[in-house]
């Protein structure tokens, strides 16, 4: 004899069902606060690896310069002699002249027409009022009225920057050539200060001058 069961089903409450997308809805928020925490973490690093890796390649191409650098004046535009390597005080006015400007060698030597171009440039910095530290450099030496230096922004969202230029007689200038400088055949510093301060961090490096 076969008994016939009825099976009765029973559904889930209006509150069971409240109960469980109030639960579903909290554990979705803290899944994606989570993950927010986690994908802002990642874009901080990753922004903070490029800046670390702009003041890598900026230090090497301003440590690249001063391992060039020459004994050689220039002429400017008017035929007054610049010295061979000028460190002046940090001006950001647009109609400023660079804060570190100098002669290097090193560069690769063109031939035109046949006749060697000599491997000396003239280089420059300069910061300008809205943060940004500019390479320059002019395609000769002696400069002439139509001289214009080619230009582009090394690094970026610097506050300050101060430079420094160690003496053989062991003392530190703010200026070179340095004022009442006592050995006139000094023409080039030993080394040079560079103190930078990008964002909130301030750093400082010291570099050779033609080592």
């Amino acid at each position: 004899m076969i008994n016939n069961k009825v099976i009765s089903t029973k559904g889930f409450t209006l509150i069971e069902l409240i109960v469980a997308m109030a639960i579903f809805s909290a554990m979705s928020f803290i899944t994606y606060s989570g993950l927010s925490v986690v994908l802002d973490n990642q874009d901080r690093l990753e922004a903070e690896r490029n800046n670390q890796r702009k003041l890598v390649l900026a230090f090497m191409r301003i440590e690249d310069d001063l391992d060039h650098v020459r004994p050689r004046a220039i002429r400017d535009i008017t035929g007054q002699s610049l010295a061979a390597f000028i460190g002046r005080p940090t001006d950001t006015r647009a109609v400023s002249v660079p804060t570190l400007e100098f002669t290097r060698g090193g560069n690769p030597i063109i031939v035109s027409n046949t006749t060697p171009q000599s491997d000396l440039q003239r280089v420059a910095y300069r910061l300008d009022d809205e943060g940004n530290l500019y390479r320059l450099s002019w395609p000769m030496l002696d400069r002439s009225p139509t001289s214009v230096a080619k230009e582009y922004v090394l690094l970026t969202n610097i506050k300050e920057m101060e430079l420094r230029y160690f003496k053989s007689s062991k003392k530190w200038s703010n200026i070179w050539p340095p004022l009442g400088q006592e050995n006139k055949d000094e023409v080039l510093p030993r080394g040079l200060e560079l103190k930078i301060t990008v964002g909130e961090t301030e750093i400082t490096r010291l570099f050779l001058v033609n080592g």
